[in-house]
């Protein structure tokens, strides 16, 4: 079904020229995309059901959204009750189930701003706002409506976050590491966790004397695990 939402979508793009920004699918199979016109400066979201039907059209005015793109890193997130967060250059906006603007956050002005990295993550119904710069990184946890609440998640600042990625996994989120460990963040316990080492998989093959039996199912567990784009789960 998604092949046929993707398929109209690119041929509506062909007829009048419109520019896909982000999109995602929440658990109803509901897909939320915006998109922008090349003769008009505004966007739009849209919402559309699994059949194609369109929920909602916002249009989005007097905001400037990113043009740069980082591979695992997402500009719009769901928190699972129907509200859709979506990032602009200067805000973070809140819309809910209706379509209705309930919540928008300007950005302070930050000085590391020429290498400032801002996206969103989501985590079992749970929520994150980040800022990534050259020598810092910040890390929220967003809830309420109108006003947003942010509350500090110490677990996804680990002491190696220089050299750290995090990234929107299908099951969660992911965090690369220095020690060459893949981690996975758990919202319940607040926590991070190691799942697998990434030389555990002998993708280049063993160097063992002896055939690693086990090389093969390590191998398509780490490629099944670090299938990072969530977005079509």
């Amino acid at each position: 079904m998604l092949i046929v939402y993707f398929q109209a979508l690119l041929d509506a793009l062909l007829i009048v020229m419109l520019e896909l920004f982000f999109y995602t699918v929440d658990e109803d199979h509901n897909l939320y995309y915006c998109m922008s016109s090349y003769s008009d400066p505004g966007t739009t979201l849209y919402k559309r059901s699994e059949k194609g039907k369109e929920l909602y059209c916002v249009p989005i005015e007097n905001e400037v959204f990113p043009t740069t793109f980082v591979l695992g890193h997402h500009n719009m997130a769901l928190d699972g009750n129907g509200k859709v967060y979506h990032l602009t250059r200067q805000t973070l906006l809140q819309i809910d189930s209706k379509g209705t603007l309930t919540g928008k956050m300007p950005f302070k002005d930050n000085p590391n701003h020429y290498s400032l990295s801002r996206y969103l993550l989501s985590c079992g119904g749970h929520d994150y706002f980040l800022e990534d710069a050259a020598l810092m990184r910040e890390a929220y946890e967003i809830t309420g409506t109108g006003t947003f609440v942010q509350k500090e998640v110490p677990a996804l600042i680990p002491a190696d976050f220089g050299s750290s990625r995090l990234y929107q996994g299908p099951g969660g989120i992911l965090m690369s590491s220095s020690t060459g460990h893949l981690r996975q963040y758990f919202p319940e316990t607040d926590s991070v966790e190691d799942i697998l080492y990434w030389e555990d998989s002998d993708i280049y093959g063993s160097v063992h004397s002896e055939p690693d039996r086990a090389a093969p199912l390590r191998t398509a567990i780490a490629l099944l695990v670090c299938n990072f784009d969530g977005k079509m789960m």
